[in-house]
């Protein structure tokens, strides 16, 4: 990047293609934030209004807190640090369109958690919670876990934020155990499946982040669209009956599937693995614990199956051109990369819990009366 000019009226050049198309996807995936509300308001009791309430007041304090220490400490470059970034905001783009694009990646991170809230909880300590999960989440650009393949932001994004949902849901108990409304009913289809339609329109940006207009990025915008309606069209196979619910998780799930690998294969093989792995989560026994949004069922077990079987499959493409020893090196990396994760954020997720919780005035779990009233 060149030496940024003092005077603003000299930075009124026109800019590169790569930078503008980045610019825009910054209002594009800016949807993700209204679609993750409507999207998790389905299997949930709570009224709509406490649900965006909540989002918003998360995307405002993370949107802060980025701007103030997580951009500089954990995506700068100039860093040999295996934890955090450099000291320097230069790079190969203007500064300030990098951080427009990437600080709409922690916000839905964040709200992913507080989706598995819930009635049961509170929404106050819930945003106190997300923040602090925010800063303790990114790491530097060197870190080790690079060696696994992962193309656009699946590991700390899903992940992450899959098992921080099934530790939230533990520690908060079951949904109506206090009033004896163990029962749960979903009445609110129609906003899951506006906000699946919203999440699926923003992932397009979300997985073009090529941070440049390219070749690439056509092949990679059709990976994405292949991967979200490939669910939906076998949901009747699978499940004997069509479902707009199911159809919202195909979505949620085909997305999944094609984050971490869509710019390392060709359509026709995004097509099929996305068949394979909504077929194969569909599949997985769900636990008995109360994650009553699936997100666990969504983020984590569909992120372990896809982030461990990235390396094979990007042997379409010629990524690895060798099917036995590079593809069995590139599987233990991808292993070593999410188990670790998992293990790293499980444990400060819980941590981070149970110090809120005890902080007086701050306790999670809603109580009796406002879990009723909802």
């Amino acid at each position: 990047m060149e030496t940024r000019d003092v005077n603003l009226q000299a930075q009124t050049r026109p800019g590169p293609t790569g930078d503008m198309f980045v610019l825009m996807g910054c209002f594009g995936v800016l949807l993700i934030t209204p679609a993750i509300g409507l999207l998790y308001e389905g299997p949930k009791r709570k009224k709509l209004a406490d649900t965006f309430f909540q989002k918003y007041m998360t995307a405002n304090c993370v949107i802060v807190l980025w701007f103030l220490l997580g951009n500089s400490v954990g995506s700068t470059p100039g860093s040999e640090s295996k934890l955090i970034g450099g000291k320097t905001l230069e790079g190969a783009m203007p500064s300030v369109i990098n951080f427009c694009f990437e600080m709409f990646f922690p916000v839905p991170t964040a709200q992913l958690i507080l989706a598995s809230v819930g009635e049961r909880g509170r929404p106050l300590p819930s945003v106190i919670v997300g923040c602090i999960w925010v800063l303790l989440w990114n790491y530097g650009a060197n870190h080790w876990s690079n060696l696994g393949l992962n193309f656009a932001g699946g590991g700390p994004a899903r992940l992450a934020s899959g098992v921080t949902m099934l530790v939230y849901s533990w520690y908060l108990g079951r949904r109506g155990k206090k009033v004896g409304k163990e029962k749960v009913t979903n009445d609110e289809d129609n906003s899951s499946f506006i906000g699946a339609t919203l999440v699926c329109a923003a992932w397009l940006m979300f997985n073009a982040s090529t941070l440049a207009f390219n070749g690439r990025t056509c092949y990679i915008i059709l990976n994405t669209i292949l991967a979200f309606f490939a669910h939906s069209a076998i949901d009747k196979l699978l499940t004997g009956k069509f479902s707009l619910q199911s159809a919202c998780e195909g979505f949620v799930i085909g997305l999944l599937d094609i984050t971490p690998s869509c710019g390392c294969y060709w359509p026709w093989a995004a097509f099929f693995t996305s068949i394979f792995t909504t077929t194969l989560c569909r599949s997985v026994a769900r636990f008995g614990i109360d994650n009553h949004s699936l997100s666990f069922f969504l983020h984590g077990i569909c992120g372990i199956i896809v982030d461990s079987f990235v390396g094979p499959k990007s042997a379409f493409s010629g990524e690895i051109a060798d099917w036995t020893n590079e593809q069995c090196k590139q599987l233990v990396y991808q292993i070593g990369a999410w188990s670790s994760l998992l293990a790293w954020t499980g444990v400060v997720s819980l941590i981070t819990l149970f110090i809120v919780d005890n902080i007086p005035g701050m306790q999670l779990e809603a109580s009796t009366e406002n879990e009723e009233k909802v």
